[in-house]
């Protein structure tokens, strides 16, 4: 349902690369939530949104 929804975001800013960015930024947000949980990195969220904003860009 998360892709889906990403998928659905999307397609709203970037229709023909849809696909490919809902996936890039799922990836964000699931390894920003592990890498949290982990601590393997301070601040993995706002590095996550960083990331995701150079995307959108």
């Amino acid at each position: 349902w998360m892709l889906a929804l990403f998928t659905g975001l999307a397609s709203d800013i970037a229709p023909e690369g849809a696909d490919a960015l809902a996936r890039a930024l799922m990836l964000l947000h699931e390894g920003a939530l592990v890498a949290h949980g982990l601590g393997i990195f301070p601040d993995a969220v706002a590095h996550a949104r960083e990331q995701a904003r150079a995307l959108l860009a």
